[in-house]
């Protein structure tokens, strides 16, 4: 039997999920990227979800919806639903601002999205041994992009590697915007070498 006390504690968890997704989306919406329509889509979901339990109340023990009794399933089946949206990044360390509608900024001057694209460069080795690369050299923001998007092939005279960024065991990592290789798990950058970055910006 579903109590007042266990629907005001999921009330508390989906306002907390709500206020999640909803400043995720602004946060995206302030660097002018399209993936806050994602977020937008998934808070605006939650919200109703969370009004239909705002508007439940009890009497006798017995819950209501307006003036018709609502059984437990449905609420069970609401829960279940709130719960679908929660992640780990959602926990009781999580601060939230003031839980109100959702508002898409009014951004001045008019709010145009930035459209995701794929961009690419060309690093042409020319000391041997070279062990790290400065990749801001080439308008490169590791910040920027969508980080699983991003590919990189190492080439060797005419044999390609495509190489896994950020793994110390694939030999080669990223920090900050600089490129490091350890020459150990593949071969040495040497002059004539070339590396071929491809990645997915999503912000300007």
């Amino acid at each position: 039997m579903i109590t007042e006390g266990y629907l005001n504690d999921e009330i508390e968890l989906a306002t907390s999920i709500f206020l999640y997704y909803t400043e995720k989306m602004i946060d995206y919406l302030k660097v002018n990227s399209s993936k806050y329509k994602l977020w937008y889509k998934d808070s605006l979901q939650i919200s109703y979800l969370l009004n239909l339990l705002k508007e439940v109340w009890f009497e006798e023990g017995t819950a209501y919806l307006g003036n018709s009794e609502i059984s437990d399933r449905v609420l069970l089946l609401t829960f279940y639903k709130i719960r679908e949206y929660w992640l780990n990044d959602i926990n009781t360390d999580y601060v939230s601002g003031v839980n109100s509608d959702i508002t898409v900024p009014d951004v001045q001057p008019a709010y145009y999205p930035f459209t995701p694209e794929w961009k690419s460069f060309i690093v042409e080795i020319t000391e041997d041994n070279t062990t790290n690369i400065d990749l801001s050299a080439y308008n490169f923001d590791y910040t920027k992009i969508d980080l699983k998007s991003l590919i990189i092939t190492g080439n060797q005279g005419l044999n390609p590697i495509e190489i896994v960024t950020n793994n110390l065991a694939e030999g080669c990592r990223i920090e900050g915007n600089t490129f490091y290789w350890n020459s150990g798990n593949y071969y040495d950058l040497n002059s004539g070498d070339q590396l071929y970055f491809k990645y997915l910006q999503i912000q300007k």
